[in-house]
């Protein structure tokens, strides 16, 4: 996919965005520093509680950055409410799609959730100007703790899947993740030479962690820290007009929303195909990754043509 010029100028130009993107900075690195704390003490952070702390961190954390969607979509609907509700409606579609695939053929809903999520995040790289080597980039978020937590990600990947298939998703991602990880350090290099020595550091940070820590929580460390914070920005900035109540309402009430339709279509189509609710809530975020993808990519197409304030 191409950069966009407006997107990346803004990101980079931007006063609230610095500023926004400072603050995340700095939670990330004392999050970071906390955990290694921790774990210098030898408290077990890969326990029931941890994992399920760590859930909910990135659920209601992380799950906010793409509450601001149907209001972008209706910055760019050109005041059709028409347009708006049939997007919005295409929105909700899919989501009850995604629980439908989970349900008929989970292991595939699976890969393509791997494959959609390394998308999504190589867009986290736009110092990288190859697409493949932003996606191979994204998708070592997975590879990582593939690599380093095996036993762990083929029972997180067979509790998403029922038992069908999880466990083999896991077994190819730990085979190609030694390639991922290269090709990573390789486009760290790369950022840092290219003036962006901050985000390479952070980018590495994220690694570690995700190498160091049990998934869930080193996943959770750069979902609300690292990657949700460039969303929001950027949808503040571009919602600057909204108050922040109206704003802060929307990023609580939107995920809600979402997950309350997740429960009542999954109750719909015979119930959940896993108890856990760690894998519960990936599939809810692999539900929502699709739409929230879908327009993002189609936003910095057709916002850098907007005016901007």
């Amino acid at each position: 996919m191409s950069r966009s010029p407006g997107m990346k100028a803004m990101t980079h130009s931007d006063p609230s965005a610095k500023n926004s993107g400072g603050a995340a900075l700095a939670a990330f690195w004392a999050a970071l520093a906390m955990l290694l704390a921790v774990r210098f003490l030898g408290i077990d952070l890969g326990g029931q509680l941890g994992t399920l702390a760590a859930t909910a961190i990135f659920m209601f954390g992380g799950l906010p950055h793409g509450a601001y969607d149907i209001n972008l979509l209706a910055r760019v609907s050109d005041g059709s409410r028409r347009r708006l509700a049939g997007i919005t409606a295409i929105y909700i579609a899919i989501v009850v799609i995604m629980v439908l695939a989970w349900r008929l053929r989970p292991d595939a809903t699976l890969i393509f959730f791997l494959l959609a999520a390394a998308f999504h995040f190589g867009e986290d790289w736009d110092r990288i100007d190859d697409a493949l080597l932003r996606v191979i980039c994204g998708a070592s978020v997975a590879a990582a703790p593939a690599v380093a937590h095996p036993d762990q990600v083929a029972a997180i990947f067979s509790d998403m899947t029922g038992g069908r298939g999880g466990a083999d998703v896991a077994t190819g991602l730990f085979l190609i993740a030694p390639m991922v990880l290269v090709v990573t350090a390789v486009c760290c290099l790369i950022v840092c030479q290219r003036g962006d020595r901050r985000g390479a550091m952070s980018m590495v940070g994220a690694m570690a962690a995700l190498l160091l820590f049990p998934p869930v929580i080193g996943f959770a460390l750069y979902f609300v820290c690292l990657h949700s914070p460039r969303h929001l920005a950027h949808a503040q900035l571009t919602l600057s007009d909204l108050s922040w109540r109206w704003r802060a309402a929307t990023a609580v009430a939107l995920p809600v929303a979402a997950a309350v339709i997740w429960m009542l279509a999954t109750r719909m189509t015979g119930g959940a195909i896993t108890p856990d609710a760690t894998a519960q809530a990936f599939q809810l975020l692999a539900a929502l990754t699709i739409p929230h993808l879908i327009v993002s990519s189609w936003l910095e197409r057709v916002q850098p043509a907007m005016p901007r304030e």
